[in-house]
């Protein structure tokens, strides 16, 4: 089972064949729809939909173009990351080592970095980080029949329902116990 494309590579393709999609480039699209009055990205999906019969995701991702300054919303990845760490600069070391650390257990691991978390990928969405004022959390994706009452409910991290169980990682040593127990679990879960 190939991997899934991260946001960055779904927009990129959906960008790359706008034209021969919908008839339109992206900027004649962000032209029309500025001269309506769109207060939502869900507006703009609606009108898209039913005024000129454009596909679902793509209306989607012209909506969030829209209002993300008419610019598309992943092209600049590292920009998306480093604006995660404004006001917890402190946070991006302990990232970077997260980062490598799962680099290292499984380098076919992708990381699509999307506006407010990094969504890691494996045959599905296997995890996520978050950087939250008070750490850096790993969201797990991990079979909800099994119970792993030393982790957190992932709830408060306010991703993808997958993701049910947390760990906040507050120093290098906290890798050790994912090492041994749960980052194999929810990266091998559906294979």
């Amino acid at each position: 089972m190939p991997i899934p494309q991260t946001p960055a590579e779904m927009e990129a393709i959906l960008l790359s064949k706008l034209k021969a999609d919908t008839g339109h480039e992206l900027q004649e699209w962000m032209d029309l729809i500025a001269k309506e009055s769109f207060e939502k990205p869900t507006q703009i999906l609606h009108w898209l939909k039913e005024s000129f019969n454009v596909k679902h995701g793509t209306a989607y991702v012209l909506g969030v173009i829209y209002f993300n300054d008419r610019k598309p919303v992943y092209a600049d990845q590292e920009g998306l990351l480093n604006k995660q760490f404004e006001k917890k600069e402190e946070l991006r070391p302990l990232y970077d080592e997260l980062e490598t650390w799962i680099k290292e257990q499984n380098p076919e691991v992708k990381f699509g970095i999307c506006k407010g978390y990094v969504s890691l990928l494996a045959k599905k969405q296997c995890a996520v980080i978050v950087v939250c004022k008070d750490g850096v959390w790993l969201g797990l994706a991990l079979d909800p029949n099994e119970d792993h009452p030393e982790l957190k409910d992932a709830k408060v991290l306010r991703v993808s329902e997958k993701i049910n169980r947390a760990i906040q990682i507050q120093e290098s040593s906290d890798l050790n116990v994912l090492a041994e127990k749960y980052w194999s679990l929810a990266v091998n879960r559906f294979s």
